[in-house]
């Protein structure tokens, strides 16, 4: 509980040589609170000091209201937002995946990385169902093991260029990278020897678009 008299009053009532003992903060405080109080409650204060008697006790001052809003002493506080990006601009730099293209045999193709082991050039080719390996390159991936025995899912019987017809297998491969885009559980087949490595619909159609730009000479994924 703070003094109800007056600093100056009251250090005037000490003894001669006694008020100047008092330091600066001592004096910086009685000023600051002074100024904080509420007009009603320095009324009062400056009431009691008025009929203040030596030897006297005065009375203790009802606590004013606090109000929350006001009762933080400090400069005024700011708040600093910082604008989002448009959905336009962080879709664009989240989602679309942009591959460099090869030109290979007149076809363009994009490096993949097939389960995470061994990195092949694809032919981009949207008239194949679904993404193809030769055999040759098929059964050495099966024996470095990087496509195993319990990826493979069925056969199909294709017909050879000279009208003999030849079972091989269908499977599945566990994930196909391109660029920084990986999707997972994409299915194969296997292609005579003469076949080409292609990027067909089964990774092609996992993405919303998608697009080869002729003139910077990508492929553009967009999931």
């Amino acid at each position: 509980m703070f003094s109800t008299v007056p600093f100056v009053q009251w250090a005037a009532a000490k003894p001669c040589g006694r008020a100047d003992h008092f330091s600066a903060d001592v004096l910086e405080i009685k000023i600051k609170t002074h100024k904080l109080l509420p007009a009603e409650l320095k009324q009062a204060a400056e009431d009691a000091a008025a009929h203040w008697t030596k030897g006297t006790v005065e009375n203790i001052l009802p606590a004013p209201a606090i109000d929350a809003a006001a009762s933080d002493v400090g400069p005024p506080k700011v708040a600093i937002t910082t604008p989002p990006l448009s959905s336009a601009v962080n879709k664009k730099s989240l989602s679309i995946v942009e591959v460099p293209l090869k030109e290979n045999s007149g076809l363009f193709a994009v490096p993949v990385e097939i389960n995470g082991a061994i990195t092949l050039d694809f032919a981009v080719d949207s008239g194949a169902g679904n993404v193809t390996i030769p055999a040759d390159v098929y059964y050495t991936l099966v024996r470095t093991g990087t496509i195993k025995d319990s990826d493979i899912t069925g056969q199909r019987t294709v017909v050879l260029a000279d009208g003999s017809q030849s079972k091989l297998p269908t499977f599945t491969i566990r994930s196909l990278r391109v660029g920084d885009k990986i999707i997972e559980n994409v299915n194969a087949s296997v292609l005579p020897l003469e076949g080409q490595l292609l990027l067909g619909q089964s990774f092609l159609a996992r993405f919303k678009s998608w697009s080869l730009d002729n003139t910077r000479r990508v492929l553009v994924l967009n999931p």
